[in-house]
C-alpha cells in the first residue's frame, strides 16, 4: 500500500468521528442510530458544550458533564501517552500500557451509555439547533440548509412568484424556501 493510500486509510476513523459529532452538520438531522453512536463520540460533547456556552452564553456549570468527561479524558490521555511514548523504535511496549487505551475511553463509555439512556444530551442539541434556526434563519422549521427568510423572500421575488404561480421545488431538502415563498405571496 501506497503512502497517500494509507494515510487516508489511517484519516477514515477520524471523519466518521468527525461528521457523527455533530461538529459538521446537526446531531439531531441524523438517522436514530447515529445519534445514539454520537452520545459515545468525545468531540460532540465537545461542539455541544462549545456552542452552549458561545452561542447560548451557558455558564460553564451547565456543561459539567461534558467538561468532565472532556478534562478526564484530557488527564488519561496524557498519561496514556507517558505509558506508550517510547524513544526507541525497537523498544517494546509493555502489554499492561496497551490497556490503557480502553481507560482513556472509559469515561465516553460511562457518559455515552447514561447519555444514551437519559437522552439529555440529544435533547440539548435539538435546543441549540432550534435557537441556531431562530438566530439566523429567523424561525424554527427544522431546516436542512441555512436559507434565511430575506434570501427565500427574495428568491420569490426574482422568480415573480404571486398568487396564482406554481413552483416545483426539487432537492430544498425540508422544502423551506418554497414554504416561506408561498407564505409571502399567497393571499390573506
Amino acid at each position: 500500500m501506497n503512502e497517500k493510500a494509507l494515510a487516508s486509510s489511517e484519516a477514515a476513523p477520524g471523519w466518521c468521528l468527525l461528521f457523527l459529532s455533530g461538529a459538521t452538520f446537526p446531531i439531531t438531522i441524523l438517522p436514530e442510530w447515529a445519534q445514539l453512536v454520537s452520545q459515545f463520540m468525545p468531540a460532540s460533547y465537545l461542539v455541544t458544550g462549545f456552542q452552549g456556552i458561545f452561542f447560548r452564553n451557558e455558564p460553564f456549570s451547565a456543561n459539567w458533564p461534558s467538561l468532565l468527561a472532556l478534562l478526564a479524558t484530557l488527564l488519561l490521555g496524557t498519561f496514556l501517552s507517558m505509558q506508550l511514548f517510547r524513544w526507541e523504535k525497537d523498544e517494546k511496549i509493555r502489554t499492561s500500557a496497551r490497556l490503557w487505551v480502553l481507560v482513556a475511553l472509559l469515561p465516553f463509555l460511562v457518559l455515552g451509555s447514561y447519555q444514551a439512556y437519559s437522552r439529555e444530551h440529544l435533547r440539548k442539541a435539538r435546543l441549540l439547533m432550534r435557537d441556531l434556526e431562530r438566530s439566523v434563519c429567523g424561525c424554527a422549521y427544522g431546516s436542512t440548509s441555512w436559507t434565511t427568510r430575506q434570501e427565500a423572500e427574495r428568491i420569490a421575488q426574482l422568480l415573480e412568484l404571486g398568487p396564482a404561480a406554481k413552483l416545483l421545488d426539487v432537492g430544498a431538502g425540508t422544502g423551506w424556501p418554497s414554504s416561506a415563498a408561498t407564505s409571502t405571496t399567497s393571499p390573506g
